[in-house]
């Protein structure tokens, strides 16, 4: 039992560090191969929008052949879309790596996210395992984000994506030799009411993403503008990804106690979209550094309390489904948002674009409220 639930935090930790080593460089090497603000939006929307159409496959797939080969597949593919990213010589080539990157990135995370909702959804403390399966998967974003940074201004762009290639290959054979899935085809009854009755996370979870893929594409570009390096990149995003994940643990613990009362917190989205606003109008180090320190501590309840509430609402017989919709909306916001934003600061500039993330944060803080009242009924 206890390598049960000790292996899919292992295989979350992996997967997180190999695709999250591309992160602080991503936007930064798209712009050295000559793409505008409005292209490396256009090409991060096309990266989430493939991202939606396999998030709610990969639900699908992972109930018809099991999630230990869903997540197999899915890490070999996105492997090699990492090396085909970077020996693109073509806008088309381009296009092409950040679709399958996309496609499979989505497909690895909701993989492995549906074995870890499976896994939790036969403990009592579902909250405290969610917690800590984001804990684990921040921690590994920590540690990409450093290596990240000091990997690219040492060896250059592109050697991120072979480390992050390389990494994928090897959790690729952990995965296949760590542990079986006694996984058999059975005949599901899908209880869509179920499916209505978390659609208000879903709205949250899209807009969650919709905030925090225009973050992740535009800040490091912001900083580079202001006359910054990517190793401070590098930096700032683990340590907002450290503090992130040491709330985790005390959000799931929180969630445990209070249930659906817990999602008070969500009204968080607010100031979190306020604190984005401010960092890009800082230009001093120490301010950016301390901002993204309070940015980390009003994100951390958001996805912890979306992911445990839609856990305790879904039978184990329609998790995959439940999660593979989950992970297709939030795509659909990280589509739309570095889609706008991209426009936005191309036409204006980077502050009138982010002071535009405050309409989906009131969005998640109305929909939260609404929700816990009802449920109260």
């Amino acid at each position: 039992m206890r390598k049960n639930i000790i292996i899919p935090l292992i295989i979350q930790f992996i997967a997180t560090f190999s695709i999250v080593l591309i992160f602080p460089v991503i936007s930064p090497y798209l712009k050295s191969i000559g793409l505008t603000f409005l292209l490396v939006g256009f090409y991060t929307g096309i990266y989430s929008l493939s991202k939606v159409i396999s998030a709610f496959t990969t639900g699908i797939i992972s109930e018809t052949i099991g999630s230990k080969r869903t997540i197999i597949l899915s890490l070999i593919g996105l492997a090699f879309s990492m090396i085909l990213t970077i020996i693109s010589t073509s806008k088309l080539m381009v296009f092409t790596s950040r679709i399958l990157h996309g496609f499979f990135e989505a497909s690895t995370y909701s993989a492995i996210w549906i074995l870890v909702s499976s896994t939790a959804g036969k403990m009592r403390s579902k909250g405290k395992y969610v917690g800590s399966a984001n804990l684990v998967g921040s921690a590994a974003s920590v540690t990409a984000s450093l290596i990240a940074g000091l990997v690219a201004v040492k060896l250059g762009l592109k050697a991120p994506f072979i480390l992050s290639a390389v990494s994928l290959v090897f959790l690729a054979l952990f995965t296949s030799l760590s542990f079986k899935e006694n996984f058999t085809i059975e005949r599901k009854t899908i209880r869509f009411s179920v499916l209505r009755s978390i659609l208000p996370y879903y709205i949250m979870f899209m807009f969650d993403w919709y905030i925090l893929f225009s973050w992740l594409t535009f800040i490091p570009l912001y900083i580079i503008d202001i006359g910054l390096n990517v190793g401070f990149i590098g930096f700032l995003i683990a340590l907002e990804t450290a503090i992130y994940a040491l709330m985790q643990p005390l959000i799931g613990l929180i969630y445990d106690r209070l249930g659906t009362k817990a999602n008070i917190l969500l009204t968080l989205a607010i100031p979190y979209a306020l604190v984005l606003t401010l960092i890009v109008e800082a230009r001093s180090k120490v301010i950016i550094t301390l901002l993204f320190v309070i940015l980390a501590l009003v994100s951390s309840p958001l996805e912890t309390i979306i992911y445990s509430n839609v856990t305790a609402k879904t039978s184990q017989n329609i998790k995959g489904l439940a999660i593979g919709c989950l992970f297709t909306a939030g795509y659909i916001g990280a589509f739309i948002g570095p889609l706008i934003t991209g426009i936005l600061t191309e036409k204006y500039s980077y502050q009138k674009a982010f002071i535009s993330l405050s309409i989906p944060a009131l969005i998640i803080a109305i929909t939260a409220l609404i929700s816990s009242k009802n449920e109260r009924k």
